[in-house]
C-alpha cells in the first residue's frame, strides 16, 4: 500500500559512499535531503582499499578522521604495494614513500553501514527502497520506490544520481554510460588467518589480464582477476578452479594453503563508463554513475567523496541565479571530465607497461581503448 508523498529540497538516489557522502555535504548547508535506494547488505562487498587521500574530504564532512568512522578492528593499514607488472620480477614500493600514506584496507559493506549511521544521526531523512519508476512534471521530479513497508514516492525538485554503476537516472535522463573498454572482474573473499601475513596489495598480470590481493580486517583476504569475459566466466563457475590458476599463475606465496571462502565468488564490470551527460537542468550524477574507473587504479572511493563534495558546491552556487546555475554545472562536468582524461593517460602508460603479451586479446583491448 503506498504511503503518502515524502518531500524534499533534494533526493540522492543510492546509498552507497558517493550517495551518503553528498546527503551528509548538502545537510550541512541546511538543505532538507532525503537519501533513498536499497539497503546495505552484510555481506563482503568491492572496492575495500581506502586512500589516504580520502581524509580531506572526511574532516570536510565533519569528521575528525578515519577513527571517527570505523573502530580499529575494521582498519587494516596498507604498508606496502608489491607488483609483477611487465616482467615476473616483484617490485615492492613502500608507503613511506607516498607523501599522504599507504591509506587503509576495510570492509566495504561496514564502512557503508557505518556512514549511514551518521547521516542518519545528523538528521538525513533515509529510505531503504528499491527504486521503481521516475516521472517529471518540468518543476518536480517524483520517483517511486518499494521497500519492506511498501511503496514509497519521494517528490523533489533535484536529483542526484549516486547509484553506481547501474546510473538509474541516468539511463532515463541521458542514456546508458559509455563504455571506453572491455573488462570483467571475477572476486573472492577468503579467510587468511596466517599471523604473520604482510600488509600488502599485490598486482600480478598474466597473459589473459591481471590479479589482484590484498588483506583485509578479520583475518580475510580479497582476490581477484580481471580480464575478457570468456577467461573471467570459466573461473567464475569454479572456486577450486579460481585459487588454483591463482596460485598457478604467481600468487601462490600471497595465499593460504588451505583457503576457506567467506562468500560465494562475484562477478561484476571492471570496465571505465562514462555518463554521456553528467547534469542537467534540475539533476546530477556522482561517484560510479558519472565515471566508473578501472580497478588498476584504485581511486573509486576517493572519486565518490570528491564527486559528492563538488556537486554540493555546484548545487549550492546554482541556486544563486540562472547564470550561477548554468556557469556551476558547467564547472562540475569539467571536472569530472579533467579526471576521466589524467585516468585515462594513466591507464595508457600503465597497460603499455607490460610489452610481453601485447598482441594477446586482453592487452590489445586494454591499450587501444586508452
Amino acid at each position: 500500500m503506498a504511503s503518502n508523498p515524502v518531500n524534499a529540497e533534494i533526493a540522492v538516489l543510492g546509498v552507497g559512499v558517493a550517495g551518503i557522502a553528498a546527503a551528509l555535504a548538502l545537510k550541512q548547508t541546511g538543505l532538507d535531503v532525503c537519501l533513498i535506494g536499497e539497503a546495505v547488505g552484510n555481506g563482503p562487498k568491492v572496492g575495500e582499499y581506502l586512500p589516504a587521500s580520502v581524509l580531506r574530504p572526511l574532516r570536510a564532512l565533519g569528521f575528525s578522521g578515519l577513527d571517527a568512522i570505523l573502530g580499529e578492528q575494521d582498519v587494516l593499514p596498507s604498508t606496502a604495494k608489491m607488483s609483477a607488472w611487465g616482467s615476473e620480477t616483484w617490485a615492492y614500493q613502500d608507503s613511506l614513500r607516498d607523501p599522504e600514506g599507504g591509506g587503509w584496507h576495510i570492509l566495504r559493506h561496514r564502512f557503508e553501514q557505518q556512514l549511514m549511521h551518521h547521516a542518519q544521526s545528523r538528521g538525513v531523512e533515509i529510505h531503504r527502497a528499491k527504486l521503481l519508476e521516475l516521472k517529471d512534471n518540468g518543476a518536480e521530479y517524483r520517483v517511486r520506490a518499494v521497500g519492506d513497508g511498501g511503496e514509497i514516492t519521494v517528490q523533489s525538485p533535484r536529483l542526484i544520481d549516486a547509484t553506481g554503476r547501474k546510473a538509474w537516472l541516468v539511463r532515463r535522463l541521458a542514456g546508458a554510460p559509455k563504455q571506453t573498454n572491455i573488462q570483467m572482474a571475477v572476486i573472492a573473499w577468503i579467510k587468511d588467518p596466517r599471523p604473520t601475513v604482510a600488509r600488502v596489495t599485490s598486482v600480478k598480470s598474466v597473459k589473459n589480464g591481471w590479479w589482484y590481493t590484498a588483506p583485509l580486517p578479520e583475518q580475510q583476504r580479497v582476490v581477484a582477476f580481471h580480464g575478457l569475459a570468456d577467461s573471467v566466466s570459466q573461473l567464475y563457475k569454479s572456486p577450486d578452479r579460481f585459487l588454483d590458476q591463482a596460485r598457478g599463475d604467481g600468487l601462490k606465496d600471497h595465499l593460504p594453503d588451505r583457503a576457506e571462502f567467506i562468500a560465494p565468488l562475484q562477478s561484476c564490470d571492471a570496465s571505465v563508463r562514462l555518463s554521456p551527460k553528467i547534469a542537467g537542468k534540475r539533476w546530477l550524477a556522482i561517484g560510479d554513475a558519472a565515471l566508473s574507473f578501472d580497478p588498476l587504479s584504485s581511486q573509486g572511493l576517493h572519486f565518490a567523496f570528491y564527486s559528492a563534495l563538488k556537486a554540493c558546491d555546484a548545487i549550492c552556487e546554482a541556486s544563486r541565479s540562472e547564470t550561477r546555475r548554468l556557469q556551476a554545472m558547467e564547472v562540475y562536468c569539467r571536472q569530472v571530465s579533467d579526471v576521466f582524461k589524467s585516468n585515462q593517460r594513466t591507464r595508457f602508460m600503465f597497460y603499455n607497461q607490460e610489452h610481453r603479451f601485447r598482441d594477446e586479446p586482453y592487452w590489445r583491448e586494454q591499450c587501444n581503448r586508452c
